[in-house]
């Protein structure tokens, strides 16, 4: 069973999902937004939160393959993903044959934020600081990447939508 939480953090009225738990907030970053979902859905006794961005699209069995290795013990679980723009995809992202920790001790981040699926533990524990925009993913990764498991699954699971501007 799942429950879905939408937050709006520019602070309008729209979203996607009618049947959420929705909350607006006028926030400033994502990370502030991710923060707050972090808070709200540590309340809840949940084992796993996955994360989406509205914008992009998603295989539609992205879920089924994450909990397969949720059930393993990941608490950081992301996926091969593609680059959109305009509806066709532009670059195809294959970094699932790559060492995670090397990666980002060159400072890559090889994990694509809108497919990420968190464990309970690590939403408990953990959250992003705002002050390290633009690289606030990649620096959360390299803090935590001592303490939890990570794994980037090798299906591509997230079209990241490229903004034309």
């Amino acid at each position: 069973m799942f429950f879905i939480f939408e937050h709006n953090y520019w602070g309008e009225d729209f979203h996607i999902f009618y049947s959420s738990v929705f909350y607006k907030d006028k926030l400033n970053t994502f990370a502030d937004s991710m923060n707050f979902l972090f808070e709200k859905a540590g309340r809840w006794d949940y084992d796993y939160i996955a994360g989406t961005n509205v914008d992009d699209y998603y295989a539609l069995n992205r879920l089924e393959k994450q909990i397969e290795y949720a059930k393993q013990g990941y608490d950081i679980i992301s996926s091969n993903f593609s680059l959109v723009r305009n509806d066709k995809i532009v670059l195809e992202h294959k970094f699932d044959k790559l060492n995670i920790k090397n990666e980002l001790q060159k400072n890559h981040n090889p994990l694509c934020h809108p497919v990420i699926m968190y464990s309970r533990k690590f939403i408990e524990n953990e959250r992003y600081d705002p002050a390290e925009l633009p690289v606030e993913d990649r620096e959360l990764w390299k803090r935590t990447i001592d303490k939890y498991r990570f794994v980037i699954l090798p299906e591509n699971l997230c079209y990241h939508r490229v903004d034309n501007h």
